[in-house]
């Protein structure tokens, strides 16, 4: 079993018993991006042999699962966690409002669609390396 994932946040595992036989105990171990093992997760039984857990995938990367039914081990998984709906999130938020150059602080402020609500700052350089407000060569994330 390999399952792509959007973004981080919680999601449902479903999980298929072997014959779908019914009233079993499903557990599972997940491994994070980091290799650290969880709790022992339980599944709840929806009918005929499907399982589910809503699990949190808390950061982007590839996460490993070992699945048991009555404590006996019957699959592995793994689960890829891209968090490329935060991306598109984010590029949405940098075009749909306005943005300022702040003379004070050499930053350019970019604010979502709202145009109230700030989503990133970046720092302006000249093109030798100085701050700057005008005459822009470089920014970076501040």
């Amino acid at each position: 079993m390999s399952t792509l994932l959007n973004e981080v946040g919680t999601h449902r595992i479903v999980y298929k018993a072997e014959s779908f036989v019914t009233g079993k105990t499903v557990t599972a171990y997940i491994w994070n991006p980091s290799l650290t093992k969880s709790a022992l997760q339980t599944f709840t039984e929806v009918e005929e042999g499907l399982y589910y857990l809503d699990y949190n995938f808390a950061v982007a990367g590839t996460y490993m699962g070992k699945f048991y039914e009555n404590d006996v081990g019957k699959a592995s998984g793994t689960f890829r966690v891209s968090g490329i709906e935060t991306d598109i999130t984010f590029l949405k938020d940098i075009e749909g409002g306005r943005w300022v150059i702040d003379k004070d602080d050499n930053q350019m402020i970019f604010y979502k669609s709202d145009n109230i609500t700030e989503v990133a700052r970046f720092d302006l350089k000249s093109a030798d390396g100085e701050a700057a407000w005008a005459n822009i060569f470089e920014r970076s994330r501040a």
